[in-house]
This record gives structure tokens, C-alpha cells and sequence, in this order.
């Protein structure tokens, strides 16, 4: 809508006035409905306050036109809420950073003097605000094949490595049904890499290798997601993806068999090996495994 309002004042030399149109649909809520049709020249102080949207949810929108100006009379009463009653696309944000809580606190987060010790009310609420990241996901899906699909959570981008696992994600949609929960920033939490909805548990991904060791790797691709720090989510049920190559498949092996049998929170294993994917249960005999596995990547 900010850019819609650029637009019209580009052009409102040919189109003076702008008209308010809702969705036109069941949807639409009876205030909004009351302005459908209204025409205002564009720099009238109307479109301060109404100018959408305007309202939680408001899919209302504007059209440049040189249709005749409603008269002021004839312009209904309609309230609008204290967080929209603004133009958005005057000042490019969708709520004023001076009259929305949200920013007031969040500021008060940030400043110099509230960095060494936070303030009861604000932690409170960024705590809250972390929390409602994991009831409400939002997750969109980018990609869908014969098996499965990656889906994002709106709030997953904040990751240090989103980039990395939305790479790896796209590989695994090939074969699971993946999906990348959300980012949240709170003491203590240890955020997942990945919820596979085939196995109803968080998958965590050890993608960077320090060793060339593929041993070490492994081992400590499991301590890192099984020794340190608390889990707020239910990592008592979990899976970990590996990435070795063909050469390192026997030594990879019985190191995981090792793992598994000391780590009984780990359930199951994703081996990327190469542009294969093989999933492991703890409970697989890894010998017949092994074997199994050599005739498919040959």
C-alpha cells in the first residue's frame, strides 16, 4: 500500500483523486464496507487517517481516478483504530514506532542504559513474544514434490544458518516432509534445524565439518546436539542428519552405532551421502545396513 500511495502521487496529475475499494466479498466487515466507493482528492487529510489498511486484517486498497469527489457530508463516521489511524505510505511502516507498545518496549530493550539489566515489563514481553513463535509457525510452503514438500516458518529467516538449511531443505523434500520451524531467541532454548512431519519430531543437521575425520565428525556432531544446554522443546524424541561421502560409509557406521547405543534420545539418522538420502533407526541392524546401503550407492 506504501507503494501503491508513491504511484498515485506519481501520477495524479492525470488522476487527482484516489477511491476507496474494499474486497467486495463476505469478508468484508460493515465499517469498511461504509467507505467502499468514497472519493478524496489525494492530498485531502482523509487519506491520513483512512487510507488502508486501516483496520487488523484490512484487505481494503485505493485506485487513482478522476471521478468526482465525494462530498464531506456525504462521508460516513467510521472509527478507526488508534494503530492505523495513519497513511502508511507517508510515513513507510505499517505502525507509528511512537504510539505502538510493541516498539515502545522494544526500545526500551535497546537502550544503553536497560542493555545490563533488562526492565521486569520488557522481558516479559519479548519472552512472550518468543513464545508465541512456536504456537503460531505461520508456514508457507516453497516447495512440493511426489514425497514431500519444505515448508518455512515465517519466523525461520533470523537463523544464523537459515541459508544453509533452506539449501539442505530442498534436498530432503525429495524424499521427507520437512519443515523449517522458528527462529526464537530466547535463554536456554535450543533451536531445532528442522521438524520432519514423516517422524513427528525436530531433526538437527551437522552441516559444518571441522574434521576430516568422519569419526570425529560424527562424535561430535552428537555432542553438540545432545550435550549442551536445555531443551525447552520435546528433544527427548529427535533425529540427527549427517552428511559423508560414499569412501567414509563403514567408518561412519560403526561410529553411529556407538552413538546410538549411548544416546537414547536420538531415534533416527538422515545420511546424506553424495545425492542419496538414507534414513536410519536406531533399532536397524547397521551390518545388513551397511550392506544394503553399498548396492544402492554403487
Amino acid at each position: 500500500m506504501a507503494r501503491k500511495w508513491n504511484e498515485a502521487q506519481a501520477v495524479k496529475h492525470l488522476y487527482p483523486n484516489l477511491k476507496y475499494m474494499t474486497a467486495h466479498d463476505e469478508r468484508v466487515r460493515e465499517d469498511h464496507a461504509k467507505l467502499d466507493g468514497i472519493v478524496r482528492p489525494i492530498d485531502d487529510p482523509f487519506w491520513d487517517t483512512h487510507y488502508p489498511p486501516n483496520g487488523w486484517r484490512c484487505r481494503c486498497t485505493v485506485r487513482s481516478t478522476r471521478d468526482e469527489a465525494t462530498k464531506l457530508k456525504d462521508i460516513p463516521e467510521v472509527p478507526i483504530h488508534k494503530h492505523f489511524k495513519h497513511n502508511v505510505g507517508k510515513i513507510g511502516q505499517i505502525f507509528d514506532e511512537k504510539q505502538h507498545p510493541y516498539f515502545k518496549y522494544i526500545n526500551e530493550c535497546d537502550d544503553d542504559n536497560a542493555k545490563a539489566v533488562l526492565s521486569k515489563k520488557c522481558r516479559k514481553l519479548y519472552e512472550i513474544i518468543e513464545k508465541t513463535k512456536i504456537k503460531f509457525p505461520f508456514y508457507k510452503t516453497v516447495k512440493k514434490t511426489k514425497k514431500g514438500y519444505l515448508k518455512i516458518s515465517l519466523w525461520a529467516k533470523n537463523a544464523g544458518d537459515f541459508k544453509q538449511n533452506y539449501e539442505l531443505g530442498l534436498i530432503l523434500a525429495e524424499k521427507y516432509k520437512i519443515k523449517l520451524p522458528p527462529y526464537v531467541n530466547l535463554t536456554g532454548y535450543k533451536n531445532p534445524d528442522f521438524y520432519i512431519d514423516n517422524y513427528q519430531m525436530y531433526f538437527d543437521a551437522s552441516i559444518e565439518r571441522k574434521t576430516k575425520n568422519v569419526r570425529n565428525y560424527i562424535r561430535n556432531a552428537f555432542s553438540d546436539k545432545y550435550n549442551k544446554g536445555k531443551q525447552l522443546y520435546n528433544f527427548n524424541k529427535s533425529g540427527l542428519i549427517l552428511q559423508i561421502s560414499k569412501d567414509e560409509l563403514e567408518d561412519a557406521l560403526i561410529k553411529i552405532n556407538g552413538e546410538l547405543k549411548a544416546r537414547k534420545k536420538c531415534l533416527y539418522i538422515i545420511l546424506k551421502i553424495d545425492k542419496q538420502l538414507i534414513t536410519i533407526n536406531r533399532n536397524d541392524d547397521l551390518k545388513l545396513l551397511y550392506d544394503k546401503i553399498k548396492k544402492q550407492t554403487k
